[in-house]
């Protein structure tokens, strides 16, 4: 075969060898264009995920004033039940309230130091620590912790011993409470 006659033969086979071109021409576009592919389908993924993200929070921006009402009122709550760490008297007054509600005799009420707060940001509430001895019966005792316990004040027992006078079971038990309540710097 020669030239001459291979041009004949595609020249009267037009359309087949313009088919064959065009499939040609298509397969290597496909091969060039198949990461475009892979990327698009990440995309549209990625879209999707925001998409579905943005339809929750305007599904949810509906109760937005209610939830922002009760986060106010909540807040509120907290910040009534915490207390001023500098201010000593309404916390000493606190303890003799408990005192008397128990029947527990209040021997001693020590301040203990604020600890230093840690380097960096300003903390929003520190430990205010007390150390408590008191007297009284296992009962009043009992009560004595189940109202420091149940009071609207943030308290941390820290530690506690309790002693008993070995001679005479009737008599008063010796309890040394340390104590930490929530306040602000």
């Amino acid at each position: 075969m020669n030239l001459a006659h291979t041009l004949a033969l595609l020249r009267s086979n037009l359309v087949g060898v313009a088919l064959g071109g065009l499939v040609l021409l298509l397969a290597g576009v496909s091969f060039w264009r198949s990461d475009a592919l892979d990327a698009a389908e990440k995309q549209l993924a990625a879209k999707q995920v925001q998409a579905n993200r943005l339809g929750r929070n305007v599904k949810q921006a509906a109760q937005l004033p209610e939830q922002a009402t009760d986060l106010a009122a909540a807040r509120r709550t907290v910040e009534a039940r915490i207390l001023r760490g500098t201010e000593i008297g309404p916390h000493a007054e606190f303890f003799y309230r408990l005192e008397r509600a128990a029947g527990v005799k209040l021997t001693e009420l020590r301040p203990q130091p604020v600890p230093p707060p840690p380097k960096g940001a300003t903390p929003r509430v520190i430990p205010v620590p007390f150390s408590l001895s008191l007297q009284g019966s296992w009962p009043q005792v009992l009560g004595f912790l189940e109202l420091l316990e149940a009071d609207e004040r943030y308290v941390r027992v820290q530690t506690m011993s309790v002693v008993a006078n070995p001679t005479s079971r009737h008599e008063a038990l010796s309890v040394t409470v340390a104590v930490e309540l929530l306040g602000r710097p």
